[in-house]
């Protein structure tokens, strides 16, 4: 059994995706993280990169190493709404 540990920015724990293989793909990891986290694809999508080099992965095609750790950030959908109106004198 294969591993990747997974942080979120926003918080300090650690956990762990398991896997069978020597590598796992990026849009592989990303629906086990969700899934794991009880998010929602309409939501969020989440952004990886990797922790010690922290190089971002774009290619969702991109083989992930077993034993490899990885930052989580979620972006929400749309981009972020702003709560204010807009003043004009």
């Amino acid at each position: 059994m294969s591993y990747i540990h997974y942080k979120f920015v926003s918080k300090m724990e650690q956990k762990t995706i398991t896997f069978n293989g020597l590598h796992i793909s990026l849009t592989e990891l990303k629906k086990r993280i969700m899934a794991q986290e009880n998010l929602k694809a309409t939501t969020c999508e989440l952004q990886i990169s990797n922790e010690k080099t922290r190089e971002k992965y774009t290619n969702d095609k991109v083989q992930i190493p077993k034993l490899s750790s990885v930052i989580v950030r979620r972006k929400p959908i749309g981009g972020v709404k702003t709560g204010g109106k807009m003043l004009t004198l």
